[in-house]
């Protein structure tokens, strides 16, 4: 039976006037023992309680209330993040051999290991999520899969870190091509720190990255915790896999890239190897680095600030 009209609960707030009692309490109780009829004519009866609030709210706020609303949080999930869901199923994966499990036994397994618990996510829910956002489809098709975006609402939470192919430069008389490594901060866009090396290797990166944060601080919290780099003292939980999170559309780091290759074109020696057409993407995400700083690898080549 489908929740009452408004023309219904006005009815029913209507009959409170003549209804009979010394108090609006007893009037209310009383209405409570009325039957109604609705719209389709079936017969409804409320209780003397969801009498009290409609009445409550028509005081307040007037006729506007009575019109059915769904709820603020319909459709989301109150108790589990979806990070934990997709962290659970990818631990429970190696543990089903043969074909693709069913939702059923993923959630039996999360729950057995611990990884989820029944007051956090009911079973249908779980199978609704895992269905909604195809969580079990190959990631061969990524075009509806779900993904979530690498953002940040504030400053010095979380940087990005990418690198590119510079221009050849005279070193020891022969041309060798620089290498740029750059950290770009998610929601101001700033430029943290960029330097051209002459290599791409840990001990340029471990460079570049503490200069970052001489001049910009430790991003907070931790985003990703990868070896030579450690978390801070005061690190929040590890991101998931990987897998859930992807860039699927040109970013920031991007569009400066190829503002670069723009200037690049006229600077060089020489012309740009073919492969530099396309930078690679390392994927570089760090918050903190500890290791021995070789200032060797520097040539007293320009810092892009």
């Amino acid at each position: 039976m489908r929740n009452p009209t408004p023309y219904l609960k006005m009815r029913v707030l209507g009959a409170i006037d003549m209804a009979p009692g010394n108090s609006i309490e007893a009037r209310i109780k009383a209405v409570s023992q009325m039957t109604f009829t609705d719209e389709e004519g079936h017969r409804r009866q409320f209780t003397w309680r969801t009498i009290q609030s409609w009445y409550s709210r028509y005081q307040k706020h007037g006729v506007t209330v009575m019109e059915n609303k769904p709820r603020s949080d319909k459709g989301k999930i109150r108790k589990v993040a979806l990070e934990d869901v997709l962290e659970a199923i990818r631990k429970v994966l190696p543990k089903v051999h043969g074909k693709t499990p069913t939702r059923a036994t993923l959630y039996r397994l999360s729950i057995e290991e611990g990884l989820l618990t029944r007051s956090q996510i009911a079973p249908n829910t779980f199978r609704r999520i895992v269905k909604q956002h195809e969580l079990l489809k190959p990631d061969t098709d990524c075009s509806s899969k779900l993904r979530l975006a690498f953002a940040k609402a504030h400053a010095n939470e979380m940087w990005q870190a990418d690198t590119l192919v510079g221009p050849y430069i005279q070193h020891e008389g022969s041309p060798l091509q620089t290498r740029l490594i750059a950290f770009l901060d998610d929601a101001s866009r700033v430029c943290c720190h960029g330097q051209f090396f002459l290599a791409e290797n840990v001990d340029t990166l471990i460079e570049a990255i503490r200069a970052a944060f001489y001049k910009r601080g430790v991003p907070s919290p931790s985003t990703w915790t990868t070896a030579p780099f450690t978390a801070p003292k005061k690190s929040s939980k590890s991101a998931p896999a990987s897998a859930a999170y992807s860039i699927t559309r040109p970013c920031a780091m991007e569009q400066r890239k190829e503002k670069l290759k723009d200037f690049f074109g006229p600077c060089a020696t020489s012309s740009f190897p073919a492969r530099s057409i396309s930078p690679r993407w390392t994927g570089s995400t760090a918050s903190s680095s500890t290791g021995p700083r070789n200032s060797t690898m520097r040539k007293n080549i320009p810092s892009w600030k």
